[in-house]
């Protein structure tokens, strides 16, 4: 599938990579809906921030969708590569 830094690097390598995930995936999410929460209440904030992490999910999921759907259409079949 993925190749997975965690295999073969040292420990402090995985935090690291899975540190510059996180990052990406928190950047994309304010991307998609701005950097800002508008509500005011710390419940209401909460879930405001929930809301927009399922939708970034959503969105991702149906990228997948489309892009497994497009790939049959088409006749592509894809190749993958054994782990080491």
């Amino acid at each position: 599938m993925h190749n997975n830094p965690c295999l073969h690097n040292k420990a402090g390598d995985c935090t690291k990579s899975l540190g510059m995930k996180v990052e990406s995936t928190f950047s994309m999410i304010k991307a998609k809906f701005r950097d800002h929460v508008r509500s005011k209440s710390d419940v209401a904030m909460t879930n405001e921030v929930l809301c927009k992490i399922l939708c970034h999910n959503i969105c991702c999921l149906i990228n997948i969708c489309c892009l497994i759907q497009a790939m049959y259409e088409l006749g592509i079949e894809p190749t993958f590569w054994e782990m080491c």
